[in-house]
């Protein structure tokens, strides 16, 4: 009996045949195309060196004119030089692959030598006497040299463009090999789209349709299914599958009415919890009665510290998952401010520095947004810090957008560590403060694409979110 093969099977068979034929074409097609291609360049790039050399020989030739009327010594440089690219376009020509009839090029050669040796010969005859009686034969022959190579250049662009259009007749029977290629893979995957569409009605579609039937029953409270045979080995495993968790809902179902109990009881036990926690406003009315009692007793400093706690307290609660106001945020950040510049004295600075603040005041923010970025700032970057910590707010406003930086200059942070803190959603990789977090995810809930937030550190260099605000 011929053993059944899965789905997966069948379909990698008939992709491994598809994909090697297409790949073998592909190949193929793309080895032709990248040596004719080839070719076409080199070839074109011999005509451009043939057009550089006959440049370069006229304009050797038109500078040495010029020096021997003028005796400028910057002619008889740019002479040089040229005479010296002629020669190497030459070379560059002779040395190329694809050029044909190269013994054309070395009859260039010859002439090129034999145009430098009349050259030679002027200048030797020159420099013994100026006069232009005397070197007139030399000059002559120079001329004619000059000329000759000249003349030549009609015969040497007809050779190259000739092997250009060789190979351009070849790109173009490329072009429509691959046309008919494009159109032969084309037919294949209708092919293979017909092929697949009756694999997947025949072995998946079907057998599902009668999964399904069954779930129905399940749903329905019977677990007495039969068995049918299937095509693939996926189906027949999800068949058998499908029977297993049937004669285990019954099970499920009573594990299910004893964990429905225990949670009964379990949040029970939470309401109880939650009665028995202190009440918020009790604990408001407490800081109010021990500041009465600092005031009474003359400790100013201990009351006023006691009263804006009670503030921020009242404020962060009220606030929490509210939106307030940038006056209200900073009016309620100052508070949290006095507090901690109690507790670190002059280890410590926070400044706030807010330009416009008319303009910006009322512009709508989520609550507590700026407190738990200087609580991180204190707990990350000037955790070591015994002197001279400084955390910094800046507030202004641009046209059509707030602008906020919080900074310190703290240890800063690795850019390994900045990366993996970006990538990892602003959390740090086990860290359980959620403190950047939260301020980050309450900002792009509120605002959306409006917000946009970056942060910059490195070691030694402090640590920096910069948050904009379009309004």
């Amino acid at each position: 009996m011929e053993s059944k093969r899965s789905f997966k099977e069948k379909v990698e068979k008939a992709n491994t045949w598809l994909t090697s034929i297409v790949f073998a074409v592909v190949i193929l097609f793309c080895i032709i195309s990248y040596w004719t291609a080839s070719s076409y360049n080199r070839i074109f790039q011999g005509y451009r060196e043939l057009q550089s050399y006959y440049d370069n020989v006229k304009v050797s030739s038109d500078e040495l004119k010029k020096y021997l009327t003028s005796q400028d010594e910057e002619n008889l440089k740019l002479h040089e030089t040229s005479i010296h690219a002629a020669k190497h376009s030459l070379e560059n020509i002779l040395d190329n692959p694809v050029m044909e009839e190269k013994w054309r090029f070395r009859l260039l050669k010859n002439m090129l030598n034999e145009y430098e040796n009349s050259i030679k010969e002027l200048m030797e005859q020159y420099m013994r006497n100026d006069d232009p009686a005397s070197y007139r034969d030399y000059y002559e022959r120079f001329s004619m040299n000059e000329k000759l190579i000249q003349e030549t250049s009609t015969t040497y662009y007809h050779l190259v463009t000739n092997a250009m259009s060789k190979q351009k007749e070849m790109l173009d029977i490329i072009q429509l090999v691959a046309f008919a290629m494009t159109a032969a893979m084309a037919i294949m995957m209708v092919f293979w789209v017909r092929y697949f569409s009756n694999l997947f009605y025949t072995t998946l579609s079907m057998p599902l349709q009668k999964v399904l039937k069954k779930i129905s029953l399940i749903k329905k409270g019977r677990y007495d299914l039969e068995k049918e045979p299937q095509s693939c080995l996926e189906m027949e495993e999800l068949c058998v599958a499908l029977e297993e968790m049937a004669g285990k809902i019954s099970h499920n179902m009573e594990t299910q009415k004893e964990k429905a109990e225990l949670e009964k009881r379990l949040a029970q036990s939470e309401l109880k919890m939650l009665q028995n926690q202190i009440n918020p406003h009790f604990l408001f009315n407490t800081l109010n009665m021990i500041y009465c009692m600092a005031e009474k007793e003359g400790a100013k400093e201990a009351s006023s510290m006691l009263l804006k706690t009670s503030h921020l307290l009242r404020y962060g609660l009220e606030m929490q998952n509210r939106l307030s106001d940038f006056k209200r945020e900073l009016h309620a950040l100052q508070y949290y401010i006095d507090i901690q510049k109690l507790r670190f004295g002059d280890k410590l600075a926070i400044q706030v520095d807010v330009q416009d603040m008319e303009a910006i005041g009322n512009v709508a923010i989520p609550g507590m947004i700026f407190q738990p970025l200087i609580e991180n700032a204190m707990k990350h970057g000037l955790k070591d810090c015994v002197k001279d910590g400084l955390i910094g707010i800046e507030i202004c406003k641009t046209a059509g957008n707030i602008n906020i930086k919080v900074f310190d200059n703290g240890q800063g942070m690795e850019k390994p560590m900045l990366k993996q803190l970006i990538e990892n959603d602003y959390h740090a990789p086990g860290s359980t403060s959620l403190g950047l977090y939260n301020v980050v995810h309450r900002l792009k809930a509120y605002y959306a694409e409006r917000v946009s937030i970056d942060i910059q550190s490195d070691i030694g260099c402090g640590f920096a979110i910069y948050i904009s605000i379009e309004l």
